[in-house]
C-alpha cells in the first residue's frame, strides 16, 4: 500500500517536473513497501540507492531550470536539496542498525519533505 499518492494539487503544470515528481513518489512508495515487507538489507539499500540516484537526476533538472530563469530562490532551493540528500544518506547508513520506528519515521519525513517541497518550493519555480 502506498505511503503517498499523486494528487492533481501537486501538479506544477510543467509536464517534465510533474513526471519526475510522480517517479520520485513512486520510488518513495517502493522504499516504504520494502521497509514494511521486511525485505533483506541488500534489497532495501538498493531501493535507497535508486532514490538517491533519481533525486540527483531530478534536482539537477530543477537546478538547470532555475539557472536558466535566474531564479531568486536558487541558493535556498539548493540548500534544501542538500537536506534531502543527507536524510537519505542517514537512512542508508542506519539500514539494519536503527529501530523499525526510527526507520519508519525517517521514511515518513522524506515523504512529507518531498510533498511539501513540491507544493511550496518547486511551485516557486513555475510561478
Amino acid at each position: 500500500m502506498p505511503i503517498v499518492e499523486w494528487k492533481e494539487s501537486y501538479s506544477l503544470k510543467n509536464e517534465a517536473l510533474d513526471k519526475q515528481h510522480k517517479k520520485l513518489l513512486g520510488i518513495l512508495n517502493r522504499l516504504y513497501d520494502d521497509f514494511m515487507e521486511g525485505v533483506n538489507d541488500s534489497a532495501y539499500e538498493t531501493t535507497i540507492d535508486k532514490l538517491l540516484a533519481y533525486a540527483d537526476y531530478h534536482f539537477k533538472t530543477e537546478e538547470q531550470l532555475m539557472d536558466k530563469m535566474r531564479h531568486a530562490h536558487t541558493y535556498s532551493h539548493l540548500q534544501q536539496h542538500k537536506v534531502f540528500y543527507e536524510n537519505i544518506r542517514q537512512l542508508k547508513e542506519t539500514a539494519g542498525q536503527s529501530s523499525k520506528e526510527q526507520s519508519r519515521e525517517l521514511i515518513e519525513f522524506l515523504v512529507n519533505w518531498v510533498v511539501q517541497h513540491m507544493i511550496v518550493e518547486d511551485g516557486k519555480i513555475t510561478q
